[in-house]
C-alpha cells in the first residue's frame, strides 16, 4: 500500500488574541474614522475582502466600500464621530472569540 504525503496548507497559524489587543485595534479603527483619516483607514482593509453593511442589507468588496466611504463619510462638508466603550468576549475554544458590545 502506497503512503500518501501531505500536502502542506499556507495558512496562517491563528494565534490568541488578548482582549487589550482587540480593545486596541477597535480604538485604533474609530480614531481613524473620526479624524477622517481615509489612508490609515484604509490601510486596516485587503481590498479584496468581502465586507457587509452594519445593517446587511449589502455586502460588498474592500475596495468599493472604501470608495463610497471616502465620498459619503470623509469629504470637506461631512462630519463624523465615534465613542467606545467595553466589549464583552466569550471564549469559545482557542481561536473563536466571539465578540458583542454591551447595550
Amino acid at each position: 500500500m502506497e503512503s500518501q504525503a501531505r500536502i502542506p496548507t499556507r495558512e496562517p497559524k491563528m494565534t490568541n488574541t488578548s482582549p487589550d489587543e482587540i480593545r486596541a485595534e477597535v480604538k485604533k479603527f474609530w480614531d481613524f474614522f473620526s479624524c477622517k483619516s481615509e489612508t490609515q483607514f484604509a490601510e486596516m482593509y485587503i481590498p479584496s475582502a468581502t465586507i457587509f453593511a452594519a445593517d446587511a442589507r449589502r455586502m460588498e468588496l474592500a475596495r468599493l466600500m472604501l470608495v463610497r466611504r471616502a465620498r459619503e463619510l470623509f469629504g470637506p462638508a461631512s462630519s463624523v464621530g465615534a465613542s467606545t466603550r467595553l466589549m464583552a468576549e466569550q471564549s469559545m475554544r482557542p481561536g473563536i472569540r466571539p465578540r458583542s458590545l454591551p447595550p
